[in-house]
């Protein structure tokens, strides 16, 4: 054989092992008693004798190597060496009868990699010694000469990597790159076939690698004249010829289909592993040894655990793992690992050398666990809140007849049907006959679904022949149009208790209506008297002057008054509460009305030494449709009142009329305001109630029964309207009435003052006052808080408030109040909190409008104060 041809053989077995990374190759051609080696110095295997046929290259390999096996009748993988972990052997196909074999050593157990490219290259060594038997030469150079025996598969080419000129490129070029070796002269003219986004990458890798001497391969896209693009596999060898002198020798392969086939594999795996991470998959393969040799998120030169200290966190095999079964087939178990719950499907793998590996599927369902035992502790809360509850919840599928229930329904009827099959007649049968009629007609509107929900009260007759009394609140399963579902509950001691109340309500009707006409007759029997008392006692006045004795005579008439009045109030308050008391609707002039009222009290207030006036603050129609009567009684008894407990300074009336935009109707609004001795906050709630008064040391003495305010209250709330106080202890009270929709003529008067006291110019308020609230000290910061928080939150909600009472409004308001009071500590803002709070979930709609009102008072602490 040739020198040159053997280092053609040589150079190719570089290659191979530039691509694989083994430790030997070996070129053996038995027939010819030829072996080579990539490298000069023979190894072992070559300082054997080389007078050898195919059974001496057998024994050179039992001398060589042992424990390994190989087929008589080809080359296969050999494993099990001891002197390499690995041989793979390729043979090539030097003439119809003739083979001779690449031989490659390992020390490292695995696949061998880059098996294409070296099939590739064993072709190109057949093809060498095609041309050397036919006498091919080429003489341009020697390396030259090598290079052209090659094939059609690849280019074998040349470089002066000094001047940057390729001193040979193989004549397959034009076949495979679409280019001729004469339009590829320089390392420029390559570049410029190179795809655009691998030509510096390209370039600049090839570069570092062959400076560094080191022989390399990489892969790159070349596009062809037509456009068309393939993927090209450059294999290099770096040749130092002299200090400055280098030259590069590389052998380019067409790996398209090879890139195409890894390109679509990649975005497989690419598609596996994402499949994977949103499902909560892993997939891996543990060998014999319960070593992990395959995972799809991890690398397997990284885990150095067994498999259950890795996945188990265990020292010692799992107790249910597969291969300590003594048959091993798939099976599923759960694991439990920290916080994470793991449901794993293992199955055997059997490999070709008759082991058993186990391949696992492991799906974190830590989420799906998490649900799970919440959906159980959610159900064991319901059964116990309906056990708690005596609440029996039932299913009955009507198609299969199958009935189910808890143990409650069994504890109502004393029928224990859980999971039997019941027809629905039987439980029809059970039904009192009162009551069939109505059930069967509701639960076939339900059936037949013109009507959602069944909801009905019957009669059951249990398993110890008693009626009892249910009530099934149920509706159609709507996943499942045969099946009723609903529960049921046991009212028979709620009817018997409504049963009672209904007696003992009309009793009470029935007493009550007895008591209205004994206090009718008996307030006329007693007026008769009392007017003839006060008759004479004016009589008596007239003739009796000398003291002690007209004394006596005063305290008689003040009495008989007192009592006249208390008689006039307690028949007044019996109409309201027995709705005998009628508003009418007559025309009144509003002004010529309060006119009267005026004079009815102007004499007492002078002789008091106190004030009284009244103002109009807008325009007022020339006649409103109102009960006269009754707004005369409640403004007398408003008035009365305020007279009676202002010592000093005076009583203001301001009203107005605030038209609709129907033009047609309208609210009227009229405002009673003292300077007198004020009422608590804490008897603002008891003032409208029957007989109560504001028990102040200088109010001792002052006459009334206490049901003038509820009686007020109870006509104005006959009239639909409201009624607000405001007062505050030794300042002052303000009553503010506001009835709507009342009917006016179109006609409006202007503002004029119906009294001819000076106008004093009072604002719309109780006079400027220092609100009831303990000064407390706070902080800049918590000044800051709060200013912030009542002029961006609290004061327009509160204006909104004051306009109209609306629940949500009332809700958000209460908690920015809270929410306030988390960042300080104020006493009194926290009592108006937890009133408010009461009187919300109570729907108290009669304390509320005060309790907004009251709220002017933090306004003003906040905006004078802090």
């Amino acid at each position: 054989m040739k020198n040159s041809l053997k280092r053609a053989i040589r150079n190719q077995l570089e290659l191979i092992q530039s691509l694989t990374h083994c430790a030997d190759t070996f070129f053996i051609h038995p027939n010819q008693n030829t072996i080579l080696s990539n490298i000069q110095e023979n190894t072992i295997i070559s300082q054997q004798k080389t007078d050898f046929k195919l059974f001496d290259f057998k024994d050179i390999l039992k001398k060589t190597v042992k424990s390994y096996s190989l087929n008589n009748d080809s080359f296969g993988h050999i494993k099990s060496l001891i002197l390499f972990h690995n041989i793979d052997i390729f043979p090539i196909q030097l003439a119809k009868d003739q083979l001779a074999y690449v031989l490659i050593l390992f020390n490292n157990e695995g696949n061998t990699p880059n098996k294409h490219s070296i099939e590739i290259i064993c072709e190109n060594i057949a093809s060498f010694y095609k041309a050397y038997e036919d006498n091919i030469t080429t003489s341009k150079n020697s390396l030259a000469s090598d290079l052209l025996l090659n094939t059609i598969h690849g280019v074998p080419w040349s470089l002066d990597f000094t001047t940057t000129e390729f001193l040979y490129i193989g004549p397959q070029s034009e076949h495979i790159l679409s280019y001729h070796p004469e339009e590829i002269k320089t390392l420029n003219d390559w570049a410029n076939i190179l795809h655009p986004e691998d030509r510096e990458n390209s370039i600049n890798y090839c570069e570092k690698q062959s400076l560094a001497g080191n022989d390399h391969v990489f892969d790159y896209r070349v596009i062809k004249k037509d456009g068309s693009v393939i993927w090209i596999r450059d294999i290099i060898k770096v040749i130092q010829i002299d200090d400055n002198s280098m030259q590069l020798h590389g052998f380019m392969i067409d790996i398209t289909e090879t890139k195409e086939k890894e390109l679509q594999l990649n975005n497989l795996h690419k598609q596996l592993k994402y499949i994977l991470k949103y499902s909560n998959t892993v997939l891996n393969i543990v060998d014999e040894e319960q070593n992990i040799i395959f995972h799809t998120n991890k690398k397997v030169s990284d885990i150095k655990q067994k498999c259950y200290e890795y996945f188990c966190n265990s020292k010692t095999q799992c107790e249910d793992c597969p291969t300590l079964k003594t048959k091993i087939e798939p099976t599923k178990f759960y694991r439990e690992i920290g916080d994470s719950t793991y449901l794993v499907y293992a199955f055997p793998i059997h490999t070709d050398n008759n082991k058993i590996h186990i391949g696992e599927v492991r799906v974190d369902i830590s989420e799906r666990a998490r649900k799970e035992k919440q959906i159980i502790e959610l159900n064991n809360k319901i059964e116990f809140l309906l056990t708690s509850g005596n609440i029996s919840y039932i299913e009955h599928n009507l198609e299969s007849k199958i009935f189910t229930c808890n143990s409650v329904f069994t504890e109502i009827t004393g029928y224990d049907l859980n999971n039997t099959e019941i027809n629905i007649d039987w439980l029809f049968s059970r039904i009192h006959p009162n009551n069939i009629a109505l059930f069967k007609s509701e639960i076939n509107k339900v059936i037949n679904k013109t009507k959602e929900y069944l909801d009905i009260e019957y009669r059951f007759l249990t398993a110890t022949n008693q009626y009892i009394w249910l009530h099934f609140h149920g509706q159609i399963d709507k996943k499942n149009s045969a099946k009723l579902v609903g529960i049921l509950l046991n009212i028979t001691n709620n009817k018997k208790l409504l049963n009672e109340l209904i007696e003992a309500k009309n009793k009470s009707i029935h007493a009550n209506e007895l008591k209205s006409k004994f206090l009718a007759n008996m307030s006329h029997e007693i007026r008769t008297p009392m007017n003839a008392i006060i008759g004479f006692t004016n009589l008596l006045k007239n003739h009796i002057t000398e003291p002690p004795y007209n004394n006596y005579i005063n305290s008689i008439e003040s009495s008989g008054k007192t009592l006249l009045e208390l008689i006039n109030d307690l028949l007044d308050l019996e109409k309201i509460n027995s709705g005998k008391m009628d508003i009418k609707q007559e025309k009144v002039n509003l002004n010529f009305s309060l006119n009267e009222i005026y004079q009815t009290f102007i004499l007492f207030t002078q002789n008091k030494g106190i004030t009284l006036e009244t103002i109009q603050q807008s325009e007022i129609p020339n006649e409103i449709i109102i009960d006269s009567l009754k707004l005369k009684q409640i403004l007398i008894n408003l008035i009365n009142n305020a007279i009676k407990f202002t010592n000093q300074g005076g009583i203001t009336i301001k009203y107005a009329f605030n038209p609709n935009s129907d033009k047609k109707s309208g609210t009227l609004n009229i405002s009673v305001i003292d300077t007198g001795i004020g009422i608590s906050i804490e008897k603002q709630k008891e003032i409208f109630e029957p007989f109560v008064q504001e028990d102040f040391e200088n109010n001792k003495h002052q006459e009334g029964t206490g049901l003038g305010l509820s009686i007020v209250q109870k006509i104005i709330h006959l009239m639909n309207g409201t009624i607000i106080l405001e007062s505050s202890p030794g300042i002052g009270s303000k009553f503010s009435i506001s009835i709507p929709e009342i009917s006016y003529s179109n006609h409006l008067s202007a503002s004029t003052k119906i009294n001819d006291q000076k106008n004093t110019n009072k604002e719309d308020k109780i006079p400027p006052k220092a609100p009831i609230i303990i000064l407390e000290q706070f902080s800049e910061k918590e000044i800051e808080i709060i200013q912030l928080e009542f002029e961006n939150n609290l004061i327009p909600l509160w204006e909104q408030l004051s306009e109209m009472i609306s629940l949500t409004n009332l809700n958000i308001f209460l908690k920015d109040i809270n929410k306030l009071l988390k960042h300080i500590h104020w006493n009194d803002l926290k009592k108006y909190s937890l009133l408010l709070d009461s009187n919300i979930k109570s729907f108290d709609f009669e304390q509320l409008p005060i309790q907004i009102e009251e709220f002017k008072k933090f306004i003003f602490y906040v905006q004078n104060k802090l």
